[in-house]
């Protein structure tokens, strides 16, 4: 089953994409300006000589809360400490052995809840400079099949991930877990790559489609779509699925019912209003979607991408292929 993206799954492909420049990148959490704060998706774990039972016990309440919300990544080691009231990165506690522990991880986790929690990913992130201590970067993704309950936790309760810390469930919350309504979830999936012209100018060739990976049919969906690339751009909706004269100001509407695990072509292409010289560097490029839809909830999602892998994918005739993530889910 497709996991949802989210903004815990685009952080922790971030930490995983940077190879040997990983370690680095956590550790530049430490103390930054402003500092990295825990939220509703990531959680901050120092290490120390811990017994088995106390990692049986973090881990088990960590799968749980993010399971049972909207998924989350866990850093070990990295000490947080209150920063106007909210946990942040203050300090490097090291984790002595990263192999060792992301292996005793993937042991425990599909005994640590009830049920087990598919598609969990752990990475060991070491640096010989000090010592091969280092971090173990965890993910966790929202579950199809809430609610976990944590397994090594006394009580064995069910948790959900609140602000910067992992909360029991109260009757109302464990109500929607049991008896989840069904819902269409509508996301944006983007194909990018830059083109040299004939003229041996450069332009993005774009193409966008919307693909339901809920479990409700999304009757009615809308769509918006705004872009920061900083000059006038042409959208080409395909006008197969989709009527409404402007994408930007008033949106288009589908023509047809997108049914679960469905796909619909919305943008055809999309590129700009005169195009580049020669490629841009350093810059990235975010498209931003509005998605409104009967039984789905109005979501704002965003999607972004660098000049430099756009390139690379132009060379490599290939595209860059990439899920929006979600930003907000609330009436606009």
């Amino acid at each position: 089953m497709q996991q949802r993206p989210s903004l815990a799954r685009d952080y922790f492909q971030q930490i995983a994409n940077k190879g040997n420049r990983a370690f680095e990148f956590l550790q530049g959490l430490i103390d930054a300006h402003p500092p990295t704060f825990e939220n509703d998706w990531l959680d901050f774990k120092g290490w120390w000589n811990q017994k088995d039972e106390n990692i049986k016990e973090t881990w088990s309440k960590a799968l749980s809360g993010f399971a049972n919300n909207q998924g989350g990544v866990l850093i070990w080691g990295i000490e947080a400490k209150k920063i106007e009231g909210v946990d942040a990165a203050h300090e490097l506690k090291l984790v002595d052995k990263p192999t060792a522990l992301t292996t005793r991880l993937m042991e425990l986790h599909h005994v640590a809840t009830d049920p087990p929690i598919p598609g969990v990913e752990v990475i060991p992130i070491s640096s010989n400079k000090h010592g091969k201590r280092g971090f173990v970067v965890c993910f966790v993704p929202e579950s199809h099949f809430a609610p976990h309950r944590a397994e090594h936790c006394a009580n064995k309760p069910f948790f959900i991930r609140v602000g910067d810390d992992f909360v029991p469930a109260g009757v109302s919350m464990l109500r929607r877990l049991f008896y989840p309504h069904s819902t269409a979830i509508l996301v944006p999936v983007v194909h990018a790559s830059m083109t040299k012209g004939d003229n041996g100018r450069y332009n993005f060739n774009i193409q966008v489609e919307i693909q339901n990976r809920g479990t409700a049919s999304a009757e009615q969906a809308f769509v918006q779509v705004n872009n920061n690339f900083g000059r006038p751009v042409e959208l080409f909706p395909n006008l197969n699925f989709w009527v409404g004269p402007n994408l930007h100001q008033k949106g288009c509407r589908c023509k047809e019912t997108i049914h679960p695990g469905q796909s619909i072509p919305l943008l055809s292409n999309l590129c700009t209003r005169g195009d580049y010289d020669v490629p841009p560097e350093d810059e990235t490029f975010s498209i931003t979607f509005k998605v409104f839809a009967l039984h789905a909830p109005p979501a704002e999602l965003q999607v972004s991408f660098g000049s430099e892998e756009l390139l690379l994918a132009t060379v490599n005739c290939r595209k860059v292929v990439r899920e929006s993530f979600l930003v907000s889910s609330a009436t606009f």
